[in-house]
């Protein structure tokens, strides 16, 4: 196994590489504890992944 290859898992979901972030609190909510804009932002950079 090496990092940067896919990984399924026993539900059939595929990984595409061996690092995953659970959800977490990042101190980013907004005023009114709701997600902000730049939380959102940054889950959507995670979300495209691949190689830097």
């Amino acid at each position: 196994m090496a990092l940067f290859t896919p990984l399924t898992l026993p539900n059939g979901t595929s990984i595409p590489n061996r690092i995953a972030k659970a959800a977490m609190e990042e101190n980013m909510a907004d005023a009114d504890h709701a997600p902000s804009d730049a939380l959102l932002r940054l889950y959507d950079a995670w979300a495209q992944g691949g190689r830097a």
